[in-house]
């Protein structure tokens, strides 16, 4: 092959750029960052530290007072999950767009941000649900006096496990395709529609889990007791993230 020719074939990042150019483009006139994706951007960044800085407040305040929040603690899985699918998760995802368009870092520095975030997300969240498959097997002879199974009890862990999985399963696809030089270009052009749509699944799954399982943790109330407005506000907080993430990915992409 001359060497002409070699100079013809595309880099793998490039190609991933500009795949992710013809998937997510939505207009031509753009300025160069427009105030919807600033104000998307800044509300992921600000509400994923607030929901975890609340949740493990609340947490420590209300459902753990008196012990600490360690390994086989009930209190020990909300925390971990809301660490993993509140803050990483989301902030992962957005960094995507963020760093690279937004603030200027490399394609490739901005992916390795991204998979170092979302790979993390994945392994806290398999974590913390080992946590509370452990505090349940530890009271299993209680579950089953009330006529309840000892795993899987809840509509909220159905809608978990089955993110959960979906969330592994995309970082792990993601990693052995992008990161994998023996997968020729075409197949990485094929994969990233898939990547995106399992990837936008995933991330909004778990943080419907999330506020399902503040809906477990905090029920009704009267809508004064510090604890009700408490878990309340992580839940409204979670659903803010998902409207700030939507908006990331709908609005017009910023050039750097």
């Amino acid at each position: 092959m001359s060497s002409a020719r070699l100079r013809e074939v595309p880099k793998v990042d490039d190609v991933e750029e500009n795949l992710e150019d013809s998937l997510l483009e939505t207009g031509k006139g753009r300025k160069n960052v427009s105030l919807i994706f600033k104000a998307a951007a800044s509300g992921t960044y600000i509400l994923s530290v607030m929901l975890i800085a609340l949740m493990y407040y609340a947490l420590k305040k209300y459902v753990s007072p008196d012990d600490p929040i360690n390994w086989a603690s009930f209190a020990l899985h909300p925390l971990l999950m809301t660490l993993a699918f509140g803050l990483l998760g989301p902030v992962g995802a957005a960094t995507w767009r963020c760093f690279e368009h937004g603030l200027g870092l490399s394609h490739s520095l901005a992916k390795f941000i991204h998979f170092s975030l979302l790979t993390a997300a994945a392994v806290i969240g398999v974590v913390g649900v080992a946590d509370m498959w452990v505090v349940h097997e530890n009271g299993a002879s209680v579950q089953v006096s009330k006529g309840w199974a000892v795993h899987f009890q809840s509509a909220h862990s159905w809608l978990g496990i089955s993110s959960l999985i979906v969330f592994v399963a995309q970082a792990a696809g993601g990693v052995f395709t992008f990161y994998n030089p023996a997968v020729e270009v075409a197949k990485k052009q094929a994969f990233m529609p898939v990547h995106v749509f399992l990837g936008s699944f995933a991330l909004f799954g778990t943080l419907m889990s999330i506020i399902t399982g503040i809906l477990t943790l905090g029920y009704r109330g009267d809508n004064q007791s510090p604890k009700d407005v408490l878990f309340k506000a992580c839940a409204m907080i979670a659903l803010g993230l998902c409207g700030c993430l939507a908006l990331i990915y709908a609005a017009p992409k910023p050039r750097a």
